[in-house]
């Protein structure tokens, strides 16, 4: 499914986030979880799914099968990404690269906020384990 379908990504992440911002707002509090580790699970495991959506993206701006994976495809489905990716063009493409944008410009900063957040309670914990708080890092 090549074509104007590469602007999917966009054209749904876009209204979903707009709709969610709106109709949920923000959320002020920090919450305690009992099983925090189910948090970074799912973070973690956004990581294949980001490795796979820019090797399928560089595959289909290069010429040629780039590593065989269109014949794997093919050979796998019996559809022709081949023939879908020759019938991109440029427009289509700016569509894909927005909609990775979007995608990636969410889950990254998210993944950051965690980071700042777990360091502050790292160095709560710390404190109260009788540690100078003075000699942390200033966040």
């Amino acid at each position: 499914m090549g074509g104007h379908w590469l602007w999917l990504g966009i054209g749904a992440m876009v209204p979903l986030l707009i709709t969610g911002d709106f109709l949920l707002g923000d959320e002020t509090k920090t919450p305690s979880y009992s099983h925090p580790f189910i948090l970074n699970l799912i973070l973690y495991s956004y990581l294949p799914v980001m490795i796979v959506t820019a090797f399928l993206f560089v595959w289909s701006m290069t010429p040629g099968d780039l590593l065989g994976y269109g014949a794997l495809v093919v050979g796998a489905t019996g559809y022709d990404v081949l023939a879908a990716k020759a019938g991109s063009t440029l427009f289509d493409y700016t569509g894909a690269a927005l909609g990775m944008g979007v995608t990636y410009g969410v889950i990254l900063p998210y993944s950051r906020e965690h980071e700042y957040e777990a360091d502050r309670l790292g160095v709560d914990y710390m404190v109260g384990a009788g540690y100078d708080a003075r000699q942390a890092v200033d966040f």
